[in-house]
């Protein structure tokens, strides 16, 4: 079988990947190599391959671009597979017009959580037998979980993403400001666009000594600050099933993340879901947690061998060849 897998992360070169954590397309593309499938890796800027190239079996698209729309519209006679990745709540009447096309013309469609697959269904009037629910495969090297307890006087968040509006690190930042002094925020990123901003509302609510921002990390430094923290704090306007949510639970950190997407599957019992709402209050949700911590981070200990299994790359990687045989079978 040939694959050609288009995703944003393969733009990336061999240093600039192993510089991050492991995106899900690069661990699909491994675990399905593992199985023996010839995959083809494709930045999303070439719209030539999905559009026209005969060479593959099956073409697979990860996230609303350009490279989706070529391959929807494609004049060739081949299954072409879609992953928006995303929840997108933009009005731009040009991408919802480019959404319900490569929706339509998909073959087949992967959603991270059954929560996209309930909203999506409805949304785009899809073919139930056509849709597949497949979380992100997810690999923390060197991680063990841990069954935490709060033994000291310090309580440790942390905030894994992208200094981004979406992401609402403020909202992290104003909690500081009415929780106790003991309460202290470790920040990582890979994107700094809100850094300086973030700063200067630390300063101006005077909690600016209690945060750490770290930049970026990887591998057994991004594990240790997993390992260290009490509690992983996403709250997030809009989110699909993020990465760092399953990294952190892998590790039996407990989760505060906002009720949105598939983050409620992810979570279960092993936190407190908040609201998306920028002007909710998060300390109220931080206090609950510390009050009741042996719960949750008992929870989160608890479902770590379940999500080893479901979210490995061999796992995903066969529920991924199964689709592809699938609709593969269909065409003959």
């Amino acid at each position: 079988m040939r694959v050609l897998l288009a995703g944003g992360v393969f733009r990336l070169s061999p240093k600039q990947r192993s510089e991050r954590q492991s995106a899900p397309e690069v661990l699909l593309a491994e675990g399905l190599r593992r199985c023996g499938v010839d995959v083809t890796e494709s930045p999303l800027e070439d719209l030539r391959r999905p559009l026209l190239d005969k060479s593959f079996d099956l073409i697979h698209v990860h996230h609303l671009s350009k490279a989706a729309l070529a391959a929807s519209l494609s004049p060739l006679s081949r299954p072409m597979i879609f992953t928006e990745h995303g929840m997108p709540n933009s009005t731009s009447k040009h991408l919802q017009i480019a959404r319900r096309v490569i929706y339509s013309k998909s073959s087949g469609v992967v959603f991270l959580s059954n929560n996209e697959s309930t909203l999506k269904l409805e949304e785009f009037d899809l073919d139930s037998n056509r849709t597949w629910v497949i979380p992100n495969p997810v690999v923390l090297a060197g991680a063990s979980p841990v069954l935490r307890t709060l033994q000291d006087h310090q309580f440790r968040m942390l905030y894994v993403g992208q200094l981004i509006r979406l992401k609402q690190v403020d909202r992290i930042i104003r909690s500081l400001a009415v929780l106790p002094t003991a309460v202290t925020l470790e920040v990582i990123f890979h994107n700094d666009e809100l850094l300086v901003e973030l700063t200067a509302l630390a300063e101006r609510l005077g909690v600016l000594e209690r945060i750490e921002f770290s930049g970026q990390l990887s591998g057994m430094q991004l594990v240790q600050a997993y390992e260290n923290a009490d509690v992983l704090l996403l709250p997030s306007q809009h989110e699909a099933l993020p990465s760092v949510i399953s990294e952190a639970l892998l590790t039996g950190l407990p989760i505060i993340a906002s009720d949105v997407g598939g983050i409620p599957e992810q979570v279960g019992d092993a936190g407190l879901l908040v609201p998306p709402d920028r002007e909710a209050p998060l300390h109220g949700y931080i206090e609950i947690l510390m009050r009741d911590y042996r719960r949750f981070a008992a929870a989160a200990f608890d479902s770590v061998p379940r999500r080893l299994m479901v979210l490995s790359p061999e796992h995903v990687a066969l529920e991924h060849l199964e689709m592809y045989e699938t609709l593969l079978s269909t065409r003959t």
